[in-house]
């Protein structure tokens, strides 16, 4: 029985996606990255223009890839997963020294209400501002600063239709420099109430198996 019942718990986890943007970035998967693309929007404009160019190991360091615009490096937002200065496996953003901020977008795959879990940290010492906007929203769901050594995190669930898109964006606050900030990011789907139903009716079904057992 118990182990039914195990197998049943773990089983409902199975019918919520979940999705990390720092295990799921790649630079080899292209843009759009399954529900993450990779670009840029310019001021409060929320037109989003997807990145188009790549390096593997920038800069020389094994590991350190980025999608970017493949403007002149003074004025290019950047947007990479690497080991420069930080672990491996951290996901930084980083905005041009003009207009241009870096964006990573997750595209929903179905309408569904979505547990977002971000946090963006700073990464170089600078300030810069931290937004998250739902396409379609004329305002944020969550604006911030994040400061020498500080973070700040957005917890919250946000409906959104199939192929809606939910926008996390970094701006240079007016100082380009050391403007690498951090940013972990899960995003999970909230089941459906008809599939409690259907747990609930399997529980029920085996609870009642049980009892004619012990019967």
């Amino acid at each position: 029985m118990r182990k039914i019942l195990a197998f049943l718990l773990l089983s409902s986890t199975a019918f919520a996606a979940a999705y990390t943007a720092e295990s799921e970035f790649s630079v080899a998967n292209g843009n759009p990255n399954g529900v993450w693309a990779y670009g840029y929007r310019v001021g409060t404009n929320p037109a989003f223009t997807n990145f188009t160019n790549t390096e593997v190991d920038f800069a020389g360091i094994p590991g350190f890839d980025r999608w970017h615009t493949g403007l002149s490096n003074s004025g290019d937002p950047l947007y990479y997963l690497g080991v420069y200065l930080h672990p491996s496996g951290q996901l930084l953003l980083h905005p041009s020294n003009s207009t241009e901020r870096s964006v990573v977008r997750f595209i929903a795959p179905n309408a569904g209400t979505w547990v977002v879990n971000a946090t963006f940290s700073d990464g170089d010492n600078a300030t810069t501002s931290v937004d998250i906007q739902r396409d379609g929203d004329a305002g944020f769901l969550f604006s911030d600063f994040v400061t020498n050594d500080s973070s700040t995190s957005y917890k919250g669930s946000v409906s959104l239709a199939a192929g809606q898109s939910l926008d996390f964006i970094v701006g240079n606050n007016g100082n380009h420099n050391n403007d690498s900030t951090l940013l972990s990011l899960t995003i999970s789907e909230v089941p459906e109430p008809e599939t409690f139903l259907l747990l609930g009716g399997a529980l029920v079904t085996v609870s009642a198996f049980h009892r004619r057992r012990l019967g």
